[in-house]
């Protein structure tokens, strides 16, 4: 679905802020044995998916749920299409862009 992009491990944001970048997309870690690296995307994506960094969103009539897309590792559950559930995206271009 995406084509294949190179990023850093890690982004070092202009607030001076410090992200993983992670995600269920990434494949490899360039200049990393492939079988270690992988390992290592796991072992970073399980610590980082643990009950202490997650906050799970029960949606509720009225809510509005604002993130910073790129400083955070989401993902979205599947719901039942007649819930009424609208989502508006916006997507500044240009503001600290990875890589």
């Amino acid at each position: 679905m995406f084509p294949p992009r190179e990023h850093p491990l890690v982004r070092r944001q202009k607030d001076r802020r410090v992200s993983l970048v992670i995600g269920s997309t990434a494949q490899e870690i360039v200049g990393i044995d492939l079988a270690e690296g992988e390992t290592l995307l796991e072992d970073l994506l399980e610590w980082r998916t643990r009950d202490t960094f997650t906050y799970r969103h029960q949606a509720r009539r009225g809510n509005l749920v604002n993130f910073n897309n790129p400083g955070l590792l989401h993902r979205s559950y599947p719901y039942d299409e007649t819930a009424g559930r609208v989502m508006h995206r916006t997507t500044l271009k240009g503001i600290e862009e990875i890589a």
